[in-house]
Order: C-alpha cells, then sequence, then structure tokens
C-alpha cells in the first residue's frame, strides 16, 4: 500500500511504516527546499544534513 495524496494536500498513509516514512520525508524534504529556493546548502543546514546527502535524497524522491 502507497500514501494517497488528498485534494487538500495532506497525505493519507496506508501500508507499512516503512512507506508512510519515507512518503513522509518526501514531502518534509520538498517543503524545505521549496522555502529555500532549491538551495542544497541552505536546505541541508537546516536538515543537519549535508549537501551531498540532500542531493542524493532529490535523486531518490525525484525532486
Amino acid at each position: 500500500h502507497l500514501p494517497v495524496m488528498e485534494k487538500s494536500g495532506q497525505v493519507r498513509y496506508a501500508g507499512k511504516l516503512k512507506q508512510a516514512t519515507r512518503a513522509f520525508q518526501k514531502q518534509y524534504l520538498k517543503k524545505v527546499l521549496e522555502e529555500n529556493n532549491y538551495n542544497n546548502s541552505k536546505t541541508g543546514r537546516i536538515l543537519g544534513l549535508t549537501r551531498q546527502r540532500i542531493i542524493q535524497l532529490r535523486k531518490e524522491f525525484e525532486l
């Protein structure tokens, strides 16, 4: 089971914890990236991750 995006923009989770966690991570990363004009360095500082890890996550999540 995969998370389902509702019209309200909320994600309704159904299925395993790992899938729900990944869906949340993607949604959260996208929000922080948008707030920082997709600047990987700024986003990494805010999230406590390296710029390289942000780039890796963006590839994984296709952001």
